[in-house]
């Protein structure tokens, strides 16, 4: 087949790009909205191989017209894998450009207005800044990536293209950005814990539109629209959302139950008990309906069909459903039991739609609290957990957090270290490896000097002297960094795992 020349392609871009606007018309997307997917187009923000819903590889330099006609298909299609160590499709999405349909309802839900400051947490290809920037003005558009790589790409994606917003490099679980509050904040990944530090970046009636879904893991999510209120964040959810996870959340809570524990109960069912969970729709109510656990498939050696195992996240409870109606199950919690009596309270009320249920963040009891039709109908409440924050050590600091023999990190001040906590996760990396600590004490010296004063040398760096890690400390730091202030964040080890880059 004979490849299309670039002026074809370019006009077929033109009917493509008009076509995708008419289709979000016809959706009933207001027309500012879809107009700016008309005037901005997606193909010129992505990578030269995008996969599939399917999986499939779509090529542009071995198919130019499929490539073209992909692009502006409504789906999302995946441009990383495995944050860009896997090139050859069999790795995990780890980015990606989200559907044109999802990407103009989280902006008719953030209910847009000229002049409003958005800060978007997930750059991805660009190509939603770009919008974002042609509604508001770039200058109004603030966007941060935790993946220096995709960032660069997708600010060459921009200023291609006419638009310049600002773009950061940065975890955007805790955003640090030069300007203090926005009126809005939409995050293109899911979490499950709000982030502390977003509500902060709100100002007035602000609104914060995020994938949320009770924990990684968890089958399905919603798309939340969240009002930022003094001490609450709280809002509905406006239909099913599935995103990729942010970096920090991504990982399940607790471990899949082990494959060969003996169960405590065994039961039997007439029907599949799998059911439920392998359907979208029903899985997505279930999650919402019952808190605090995780989901998968399992193939058992022998079996024909795998089963769905089920764990809680609160405590080491789990069950497995299998295709011939056994059900086991260890624990505390009696998780079938707790999904079969959901399903039916839900039943009973003539099976709610998503939208009828929304989700309050309480700060000042650090909770998180599903409800149904209004805050008053809780369904349940969990802790409000703050995000895992991540640092990056020297090889050789790196393996004394490893071996125990380093338990107080230094660092100067600044915005994002200020928002850690006592109790929070903080994993640091090396060279493709991640240790997991847990803070356990923080504390503000004003100088190198006056820390080494009251914080043992020995927890810090215990191959050297005082002189030497005052020496250390201030070749890293100049002074004028220092002189912001000085943490010192003593820490224990949890784990320790390999980490791809």
């Amino acid at each position: 087949m004979k490849p299309a020349s670039e002026p074809t392609l370019d006009a077929l871009a033109v009917t493509l790009t008009a076509a995708l606007a008419d289709d979000l018309r016809a959706r009933g997307v207001p027309e500012r909205i879809a107009s700016a997917f008309a005037r901005v187009p997606r193909h010129r923000f992505l990578p030269d191989t995008v996969w599939t819903l399917d999986g499939d590889a779509i090529d542009r330099a071995a198919d130019p017209d499929a490539w073209l006609r992909t692009a502006y298909s409504d789906q999302p299609l995946t441009t990383q894998l495995d944050d860009g160590t896997t090139t050859d499709g069999r790795g995990s999405p780890s980015s990606s450009s989200s559907a044109p349909s999802v990407m103009a309802r989280m902006l008719t839900a953030a209910r847009l207005e000229p002049g409003h400051r958005v800060l978007e947490v997930g750059t991805g290809t660009g190509y939603n800044a770009a919008i974002l920037s042609d509604l508001l003005g770039p200058a109004n558009v603030t966007t941060i990536e935790i993946d220096e790589e995709v960032a660069a790409t997708a600010r060459a994606n921009l200023h291609a293209c006419g638009y310049r917003p600002t773009v950061l490099v940065g975890d955007g679980e805790l955003a640090s950005t030069p300007m203090a509050v926005y009126d809005r904040l939409m995050a293109t990944c899911s979490v499950a814990d709000l982030p502390w530090a977003w509500p902060d970046l709100i100002g007035g009636e602000g609104r914060i539109i995020t994938p949320w879904a009770p924990t990684p893991g968890a089958p399905a999510g919603a798309l939340a629209v969240l009002e930022v209120e003094r001490s609450e964040v709280r809002g509905r959810f406006e239909g099913g959302s599935s995103f990729m996870w942010a970096r920090g959340q991504r990982r399940p809570n607790r471990p899949a139950p082990d494959a060969h524990a003996r169960p405590e109960h065994v039961t039997r069912t007439d029907t599949d008990p799998r059911e439920p969970f392998l359907d979208g729709e029903t899985s997505l109510i279930l999650s919402l309906l019952v808190g605090e656990w995780h989901y998968g498939m399992r193939m058992e050696r022998g079996a024909t069909e795998p089963h769905v195992w089920i764990g809680s996240t609160s405590d080491g409870s789990w069950a497995r459903l299998h295709a011939d109606g056994r059900v086991e199950q260890a624990g505390v919690r009696r998780l079938h039991e707790e999904f079969t009596a959901a399903l039916s309270r839900w039943r009973d009320r003539g099976e709610p739609p998503v939208d009828r249920f929304g989700l309050t963040f309480d700060r000042d009891h650090a909770t998180r609290t599903l409800w149904s039709d209004s805050p008053a109908d809780t369904l349940w409440s969990a802790r409000w957990n703050r995000p895992t924050a991540h640092m990056r050590l020297r090889r050789r600091y790196f393996d004394l957090v490893v071996s125990g023999r380093k338990t107080v990190e230094v660092r100067v001040a600044d915005d994002a270290r200020e928002r850690l906590r006592v109790g929070d996760a903080l994993r640091f990396r090396c060279d493709g490896a991640e240790v997991a600590t847990r803070i356990t004490g923080l504390t503000r010296y004003a100088t190198f000097e006056e820390l080494l004063e009251h914080e043992p040398v020995a927890a810090i760096d215990p191959t050297t002297t005082r002189e030497g890690l005052l020496g250390a400390l201030r070749e890293i730091y100049p002074p004028d960094r220092e002189a912001r202030g000085v943490l010192a964040i003593a820490i224990e080890t949890v784990s320790r795992r390999t980490y791809e880059e």
